[in-house]
Order: structure tokens, then C-alpha cells, then sequence
């Protein structure tokens, strides 16, 4: 083995014991905080620091991998945009939009609480209010991954987003499919 090799891989085993001494650090901080804790938006924006700090321990202490870490960190921040959404935050810039909407479902007869799937919807509900609403959507989520994501996850989702989200389902599938395949072992 050269020294060049050796040297690289002991900078690897230093990287993975730093990474497990903080991942404990973390676990010890995860075990102390209250296990019940509110949903609400503050509470999720005051934990996703260390949640991100959790999967970025286990990342480099080498038990994730980059799909999983991508998966595990990028999840609480895309829940925390879908919160923004569902509770209003972004009413402001989807009004104008929104009655839009609502004025072309209801020249084409369609009834309150009532959707279109997407092939079936009008073309101009297609190719303008749709794609505006979705413009919108894409924007926010980016500022919200600006504001709490890893700027390596930002800087993947804004300049190359089909990677991003390969990786993201990637991670997603390996984690849940561990889940169920043990799950379907016991059974």
C-alpha cells in the first residue's frame, strides 16, 4: 500500500469517527428532548435544525447513504413547505391564481369541491393557471430549502432537481421497503 493510500484511507477513519462522535452527541440531545412535542409551525422550524444536524451525523458516521441522507434531511423541510402551504402562508401569492382557477371550473360546469384530473382539465387551466400555481409552489419551496436545507441539498434541488428528486425517492424507498421487507419476514 502506498503512502498516498494509506494517507486517504486513515483520512476516512478519522472522517467516520468524528461523524459517530456527533451522531452521539445528537442522540444524546435527541433523548432529552420531550417526546410529545406541538405540530405546529414554530415547533417544526425551531426542530429542523437539529433534525438535519441528525441526518447529517448519520451520514457521515457512514449509516446512510447519500440517497437516504438526502431523503432524511430534505423530508422535514419539504413537510415544513406543505405546513406553509396548508396553513395559508402562501395565500397571498397563489389569490390571483386561485380565483383564476376557480373561474374556469366554474365556466366548464364543474361543481365546488370538484377536480379535474389533469388530462381532462380545460387547456387553458393547463397550460396557464396550473403551470402558474405549480411556478409558485417550485419558488417557495426553493426559498424554503434556501432557508433550512444543507446548502448542498439547496444548491442540488435548484441546479439539477431530476437528481435531486431520484435521490430523494432513492432514500425514501430504502427506507420504507427495509421496513416492510422486515416487516413481511415476521409474518
Amino acid at each position: 500500500m502506498s503512502t498516498a493510500e494509506l494517507e486517504t484511507a486513515l483520512a476516512h477513519i478519522r472522517s467516520t469517527v468524528a461523524g459517530e462522535i456527533s451522531l452521539q452527541a445528537s442522540l444524546n440531545e435527541l433523548k432529552t428532548r420531550e417526546k410529545a412535542h406541538s405540530r405546529d409551525i414554530e415547533t417544526n422550524e425551531a426542530y429542523l435544525p437539529f433534525n438535519i444536524k441528525l441526518a447529517t451525523d448519520l451520514f457521515e458516521a457512514g449509516r446512510l447513504t447519500k440517497a437516504e441522507f438526502v431523503f432524511h434531511s430534505a423530508f422535514h423541510v419539504v413537510s415544513l413547505h406543505e405546513q406553509y402551504l396548508f396553513e395559508g402562508l402562501y395565500d397571498k401569492d397563489l389569490k390571483e391564481i386561485s380565483a383564476r382557477t376557480e373561474q374556469i371550473q366554474r365556466e366548464h360546469g364543474l361543481k365546488q369541491d370538484h377536480y379535474w384530473l389533469i388530462s381532462d382539465a380545460p387547456i387553458e387551466y393547463q397550460e396557464e393557471e396550473d403551470q402558474k400555481y405549480n411556478s409558485v409552489l417550485i419558488e417557495k419551496q426553493t426559498e424554503v430549502f434556501r432557508k433550512f436545507a444543507p446548502a448542498s441539498l439547496s444548491a442540488l434541488l435548484q441546479g439539477q432537481p431530476g437528481e435531486f428528486w431520484n435521490l430523494y425517492e432513492r432514500g425514501r424507498r430504502s427506507v420504507f421497503e427495509k421496513e416492510i421487507t422486515w416487516h413481511q419476514h415476521l409474518t
